[in-house]
Parts: C-alpha cells; structure tokens; sequence
C-alpha cells in the first residue's frame, strides 16, 4: 500500500469515526435535554385579555410576565407571577420587563395608558420605587436589573429621535456614553459591566463591551472572514454573547473572551440555513437561538460548541412557531409561540425533566 492510499484510508477513518462520536454525544445530549410543555394561558386571571412578552423565569422556578386589559381606547399591563398552574397578579398599571433572582422586578409604571408614558420603578415584594426622572424625560423603563440591583434604565424626550441609557443603584446615576452610536440589545452584569451592539452612520455593526465607571469602551471585532459583529448578552465573567456575521448570510454564533471570538456554532449554511435574530444565555453556558426567519420558526438549544438541538425534538409538545423569552440556571425556559410566524396563540413553560421527574 503506498504512502497517499494509506494516508487517505486513515484520513477516511478518522472522519468516520469523528461523525460516529458526534452522533453519539448528540443522541446523549437529546437524552440529557428533555421539556415538558405547561400551558401558561391556562392560568390567565377572569378579567384580563391575555400574557405578553416579556417573560422572566428565576432560579427557584418563578415565572413574571405581564397579564394586559383591552378597552376601545387603551391596553393596560399589570405585572403577574406564576407558580405551580397559578398566575397571582402583583401590580397593576405597571410593566414587568427584566427581573434578578431575589425576585426583585425592573420595569416601568405607567402614567398614561392612552399615550402609554411610562416612568421606570422598580418593585420589591409590594414596595415600588419610582426611578427619580431625568432632565427633559418623556418616558422611561427599567430593561435590566441585576441579581447587585443595579438597573439598566433607558428613557426618550419627547421627540423619540435618540434612546438615552444610565445604570441606577441605590440612588446612584452612572451615564452611558456610547460616543456617538447608536445603541441595542443592551445587557449588563452584576458588576456594571454593559455589553451589546453600537452602529455607527453607515449601519456598520460592533459588539462592544462597556465599563460605564471607567468610560473604557471595547469593540469586539468579528472574525477576519465577516464584516459585522453584534453583541447580545454579557454575563458575571465579563464574556460576551453574539455573533460575527455576514448580514442576511452567514451567522457565527460564539463567545467573546476578552478580544477572542470562540465560535459555538455557524448558521446560514446551505447545510444550517437557519438565519435568527436573538440569542438568550444562562450562566452555565446553556446558549438559546431564536427569533429565527419565517423559513425556519423554529429555537435551538446549543449545550456546548459544535452541538444545535432543536426544542420542538426536547419537549413533548410546542407549537410549530416559537420565540423563547429567557432560561434560569436549571435550564427550565419560557417563551410564546403560535401555529404560524409571530402569531402568538400561546405562552408556555418548557419545564426541564431531569431524573424521571
């Protein structure tokens, strides 16, 4: 046997070997990764029209969510909690929108349900804090709060032509300054760390990483083989979640570790066409894909690099088009969904099902 024909066998062999192993641990991780599908709408309280995003789930299992009344005029939202097939309203006139694991609730209070002006609060076991307005506000949100408590506030004047953003913590206003982009998919971590994507005049896209005390701005370059990065969450280690991508192309999901883009997996493939637009994390790594294309409407579970699980194979029932809100620790997930594209019929828990239970 010559040396190319032996060399080629062994490459061969190798290869089918490399794929017997990567269908292995992919069976294993579809035997480790099982849900089961509980109805959220079931529990909707008599009065109210329905649950809307956004949806938080926390460690010990608390799922909040904001339950909404309809008139000719106006919809109003009222923050809710779910436990055990039972939604308890908490407050009304009020929108839940990011919660920390000390059940501790960011959001906004509404002020004008016609107009729909808001003013960011915060709530704590029946105690609101109404975050002091800033100069020239219009309306406000709390988007983010941290299991530290520091809040992620992002407020408008009147004229809505630029979001404005500052962290708040006992009191404390720490500015955001973007330099001049234009800011998204913000997120910060328990030691006020801020990351997401600034684009700039030309919509060119950079994942950045902030550190709002010391003003040091970091861009997250993509990798040389694509033009744009867009940062998507960030978590206690500084890391930074998102992608290097070729806009409407292809997509590398991955990791930032200081500067170094570790890539967990690569979408927009003829062999991966998925294209998608959000990507949800735990701090145990657990990566979500969603907000796909209306070609695709289905979530993903990336566990670890190199592995996509689609959720509709984990759970014993989902509908067919599903946009996942969040994951806690435990990897339980909450999301809605719905028989076709961004037709929300459904709001659900995917209850994580670990020995037999």
């Amino acid at each position: 046997m010559t040396k190319n024909r032996f060399t080629a066998l062994m490459a061969a062999l190798l290869c089918m070997l490399y794929w017997r192993w990567a269908a292995a641990e992919g069976q294993e991780d579809t035997r480790a990764f099982r849900y089961r599908y509980v109805s959220i709408d079931s529990a909707l309280p008599t009065g109210f029209d329905f649950f809307a995003e956004p949806i938080n789930i926390i460690n010990n299992g608390n799922v909040y969510l904001n339950a909404w009344t309809c008139t000719e005029s106006s919809c109003a939202p009222s923050i809710a909690s779910y436990r055990n097939g039972t939604a308890t309203i908490l407050h009304q006139n009020a929108q839940s929108i990011s919660v920390n694991n000390h059940g501790v609730i960011g959001g906004s209070v509404v002020l004008d349900p016609v107009l729909f002006i808001e003013q960011a609060a915060l709530f704590d076991r029946g105690t609101v804090t109404r975050i002091p307005r800033m100069q020239g506000e219009f309306t406000s949100q709390v988007i983010r709060i941290t299991d530290s408590c520091i809040a992620l506030v992002r407020w408008f004047d009147a004229s809505f032509e630029q979001e404005h953003y500052y962290l708040y913590q006992n009191g404390r206003v720490t500015l955001l300054d973007f330099g001049g982009r234009q800011a998204a998919f913000l997120d910060v971590n328990n030691k006020g760390i801020v990351a997401g994507s600034l684009s700039d005049e030309a919509g060119v896209e950079r994942a950045f990483r902030l550190n709002p005390f010391s003003g040091q701005l970091t861009l997250l370059p993509p990798l040389p083989t694509e033009p744009m990065s867009r940062g998507q969450a960030i978590n206690n280690a500084s890391e930074v979640l998102g992608y290097s991508f070729v806009p409407g192309a292809l997509e590398r999901i991955g990791v930032w570790r200081g500067k170094y883009f570790l890539t967990y997996f690569v979408e927009g493939t003829p062999q991966f066409p998925t294209v998608s637009n959000r990507l949800l994390w735990n701090n145990a790594g657990l990566i979500i894909i969603t907000r796909t294309s209306s070609s695709d409407m289905y979530s993903y579970l990336v566990p670890r690099p190199g592995t996509r699980l689609n959720l509709a194979d984990l759970a014993d029932t989902l509908p067919r088009w599903t946009l996942i809100s969040d994951i806690n620790e435990r990897g339980d997930i909450v999301g809605v969904g719905g028989s076709s594209y961004f037709n929300i019929e459904n709001t659900f828990l995917l209850e994580r099902v670990r020995d037999g239970r």
